[in-house]
This record gives structure tokens, C-alpha cells and sequence, in this order.
């Protein structure tokens, strides 16, 4: 946590809060470099049968089958599966200090990790794979929770421009892109959570075979949240670029 204490939160805070087209800040240079590197290379070496297919994960819950919303997206959120190194980063951002900081950054009290990393965990999309604009599901199944804050950790060392993979923040009108964020090495994305959070990374990855898109992503929670953002619960919603439903 000495790493975290650097940063000037009100700042943060400061840039949260005016972001558009929804609350959001870029951290670059997170945590420890030769910590990152570590982790990132522990991920990469891991037994292929250990991910699961995220598209057949939620893709039946959404009752949508023959969208094309995610494709060649993998994740892990098994706790015991989990390498050494990357099992210490899950702990680090479940911890009351990463939370404390986390509130003081968005303005948001009273966060919660979701003990079941329900949709988070290790992401790695492969070649050609991409994820397609969404607001994510509002509120946990099992917890019956409101989903408030995601915090996007990403492990891509020798990230280049032409392999694609920005975090792409749309307006709500799903007219146009408003940021793209390059998802390279120890950069953490940490943004609000509402129906109007539309965001995905919808252009093909096209890093080489052997060099998945990679990243840690943690979701929290609050008992409740202000009426106005208020919804029926749902699953991922999914958009077409142009302002089209999938």
C-alpha cells in the first residue's frame, strides 16, 4: 500500500468527478513495477483448461444466444486456482485500505468486494476477440447488492497501438466513442457504475497468438444507492455502435 499513498487523492477525486461521459480516472503506474511484471507472467503460463468462456458464462443468463456481444474472452475468478502472486493483488484490493481509497476517489461510501468475484477475477481475451459496448448488470444475484464502482487493473507489458484493445467510454446516446483507454501495463481504470456506463473494448484484438489482452477486475458494492440510478435488476445490457440495440 506504500505505493498507493503517493498519489494526491483529491485529484483523483477531483478528475473522477468532472470525467465525461461518466465518472472515471486513468492511474498509471499502480503499484509495483517488478510486482506487475511478475504477475503478468504468472497469468500468462497458466494451464489453458483453467479459464472459463465468459460468452458461455453469461450469454444463456442474458437469454441473448446468438448475439455476438463477447467472443474469444476468457476469465478465472476461482479463488484456489488463482496463482501465488495474483492471489496477494485479489487480497490487496479486497483490503480496507484499497477500499478506503477507492471510497475517497469516487466519493462513494461504504463499498463492498464481492466475496464470489461474480463476472471479475483475470480477464484475457485472445486473438481476434474483443468485447462489445455494455452497462453492466446492476445488481449482485446472490447479494442482492448494488453494483457502485469497477476497478480495471491491466497486465499488458508490450501493449502496441496497433494491437487494438482500448477501453472504449461511450456517450449514452451511443453516437460516438468519448475516451479511449490504452489498457497497457499497471494502469488501473477505476469508473462509476450505472445503466449509463457504456463501455467495452469492441475492436478484434489483434496482439499476436501467443499474446492474450490481460487484466484484474474487481467490482464493488453498496447496500443501496441514490433513486436516481435506481433500476430493475438486469444482466449486462448490450449496444451496437450507432445507437442500435444487440
Amino acid at each position: 500500500m506504500d505505493n498507493i499513498s503517493k498519489f494526491n487523492v483529491n485529484e483523483l477525486q477531483n478528475s473522477f468527478l468532472n470525467a465525461q461521459p461518466f465518472n472515471y480516472v486513468v492511474i498509471d503506474n499502480f503499484l509495483d513495477t517488478c510486482l506487475i511484471k511478475e504477475i503478468e507472467l504468472e497469468i500468462r503460463l497458466m494451464d489453458p483448461n483453467n479459464w472459463f468462456d465468459k460468452k458461455t458464462l453469461f450469454g444463456h443468463i442474458n437469454n441473448q444466444p446468438d448475439c455476438d456481444t463477447q467472443s474469444k474472452k476468457v476469465a478465472l475468478n476461482i479463488r484456489e486456482q488463482f496463482p501465488e502472486k495474483t492471489k496477494t493483488i485479489i487480497e490487496l484490493f479486497e483490503s480496507k485500505e484499497m477500499i478506503n481509497f477507492i471510497e475517497n476517489v469516487t466519493n462513494i461510501k461504504e463499498l463492498q468486494p464481492d466475496p464470489y468475484l461474480l463476472g471479475g477475477g483475470i480477464h484475457k481475451t485472445t486473438s481476434n476477440g474483443h468485447l462489445s459496448i455494455h452497462c453492466d448488470f446492476n445488481i449482485h444475484p446472490h447479494t442482492n447488492k448494488h453494483r457502485r464502482v469497477n476497478a480495471l487493473l491491466y497486465l499488458n507489458s508490450n501493449w502496441k497501438p496497433e494491437y487494438n484493445g482500448e477501453l472504449e467510454l461511450w456517450n449514452k446516446d451511443m453516437q460516438s466513442c468519448a475516451k479511449k483507454i490504452e489498457p497497457i501495463s499497471n494502469r488501473l481504470v477505476i469508473f462509476r457504475i450505472t445503466d449509463e456506463s457504456l463501455h467495452g473494448s469492441p475492436e478484434k484484438w489483434l496482439g499476436p497468438e501467443n499474446y492474450s489482452r490481460l487484466s484484474l477486475a474487481f467490482y464493488y458494492y453498496t447496500d443501496d444507492r441514490p433513486e436516481e440510478e435506481k433500476s430493475d435488476f438486469h444482466w449486462a445490457l448490450w449496444f451496437k455502435r450507432f445507437n442500435t440495440f444487440y
